[in-house]
């Protein structure tokens, strides 16, 4: 069986995803989608549309402080996330854009029957239907309740902290309505930034995939259980004055955990 991984450009996650698998003892190629500039600002704009202007740049400033923290707490503990992609795998293709024909190209050439995502974004039908199996997500959340981004962040905000863990579902033609696999609760402890709590999620998501996949590479494909969409909501990017509020909802957790 042929397991591809769709990720993007030096993403920690995807490669978490990849080692994850390589332990468990499945081969696997990789799709990685170079974003673009014009990506970058497209999601930008899409952001400032719905919080404004300066929430967008406020929060693009705290994701780049972030990604400059979670590289050197990767290069620190765990350097093999430092690879370029070719030294997690044999083969890797490179596209320009998730859903471009590029990308459907490259995984018909990899002949792939079981598709892996790691923060490929949004995948269309064009993409959703070559796989022969189908398209797995690890999603930093607990399905049905919370769809979409920033998952994490709003159970903390809505005091939801039996709602923070991560889920494997089947992708559909939906954000995260697809059906659900395994879900997994995540006990806070010792968790001091919500970047730290994010990176521990992704991290736990990579084990619960690399886990359903050795079942399904064993001939048992987990048919999932269906979402019902009225049990929960899908959440968007959180407001900047909201992700303030969340270190000392974190700190009130570690004050429990004393």
């Amino acid at each position: 069986m042929n397991v591809t991984v769709l990720t993007i450009k030096n993403s920690f996650y995807g490669k978490k995803i990849i080692v994850a698998l390589r332990r468990a003892g499945i081969t696997v190629s990789v799709v990685v989608v170079k974003q673009s500039i014009s990506q970058k600002q497209k999601l930008f704009r899409s952001v400032a549309r719905r919080l404004g202007l300066v929430d967008a740049l406020k929060l693009s400033f705290i994701r780049a402080i972030d990604g400059v923290k979670q590289h050197y707490r990767i290069a620190k503990e765990n350097q093999e996330l430092l690879k370029d992609y070719s030294g997690f795998c044999q083969q890797v293709i490179f596209s320009n854009s998730t859903n471009h024909l590029e990308t459907e190209h490259a995984l018909k050439e990899s002949k792939t029957d079981l598709l892996v995502l790691g923060h490929s974004g949004i995948v269309r039908k064009n993409i959703l239907r070559i796989p022969k199996i189908g398209v797995l997500n690890g999603h930093p959340g607990i399905l049905p309740f919370y769809r979409g981004i920033d998952c994490p962040h709003w159970a903390l905000l809505n005091g939801d902290n039996n709602k923070i863990g991560a889920t494997v579902h089947w992708v559909d033609k939906g954000i995260d309505t697809g059906r659900i696999i395994i879900t997994k609760k995540y006990r806070i402890n010792k968790i001091t930034t919500i970047s730290v709590l994010e990176e521990e999620l992704y991290t736990l998501c990579s084990e619960m995939i690399a886990n359903v996949v050795v079942q399904i590479t064993s001939g048992k494909i987990p048919e999932g259980t269906p979402q019902h969409p009225e049990e929960g909501q899908q959440y968007f990017k959180m407001p900047y004055k909201s992700v303030r509020k969340l270190k000392s909802i974190l700190q009130s957790y570690q004050k429990l955990e004393k």
